[in-house]
């Protein structure tokens, strides 16, 4: 038996609605120019009837959560991930909604499943997301790494508010496989890319194996 370090990279951004044909192919484009193996998108304003159209014009495979064609809505777009996607060996939730929203689900996922890596995206900083982080002993791995850096994940176009409002939120126990966190301009949200890479070790016996389990 011996091991190997499998990298794979996802970003997380709140495209405030895709719903538009020309702004959806702009979005892919821009994703699968990062190379990175994982897009969470928030606000994608998807319904079941645009699954399998969306599917094409991506290419690869969606998972979706559908909001209404007017908001709200969850996708997991995968591009060339290293592996397959089988049962949880560490889960990854993707969550879009405010304090009350978290607040409200808090003791659901306590007690129906552990969480290793967690987005949230339009969430402004409260008591309650405190709570909710220290109640699944989660942490801010940007925030770890960049302890005195201010900078902002959402911003009114004339600069005149912006908040840090989408973030990663990790497990304790994965804080040591998070080998890059930053944030960074998108086209068409008024959002910031939100980036990540975990880098794995995996345990390898008898046969070549490539898997991350998800």
């Amino acid at each position: 038996m011996f091991l190997i370090n499998v990298s794979f990279s996802c970003f997380s951004l709140n495209v405030r609605g895709i719903r538009d044909i020309t702004k959806r192919k702009a979005i892919f484009l821009f994703c699968k120019g990062e190379k990175n193996n994982f897009f969470l998108l928030q606000e994608t304003h998807s319904c079941p009837e645009d699954e399998k159209f969306w599917i094409n014009q991506w290419g690869d495979k969606i998972i979706f959560d559908h909001g209404t064609t007017k908001s709200a809505g969850l996708a997991i777009l995968f591009y060339n991930s290293p592996g397959k996607l089988l049962t949880s060996k560490f889960s990854v939730l993707d969550l879009n909604g405010h304090h009350t929203f978290l607040e409200a689900i808090t003791t659901w996922f306590m007690t129906k499943c552990l969480i290793d890596i967690l987005l949230v995206s339009n969430a402004v900083p409260t008591p309650p997301l405190t709570e909710f982080c220290g109640s699944l002993d989660l942490l801010d791995p940007w925030r770890f790494k960049y302890p005195n850096t201010k900078q902002y994940s959402w911003f009114k176009p004339n600069d005149t508010i912006k908040y840090r409002t989408d973030l990663w939120l990790i497990s304790a126990s994965m804080r040591n496989f998070v080998s890059e966190c930053s944030m960074s301009a998108a086209p068409l949200t008024d959002h910031s890319l939100q980036f990540c890479v975990m880098l794995i070790s995996l345990s390898m016996s008898w046969m070549w194996l490539s898997t991350v389990y998800l």
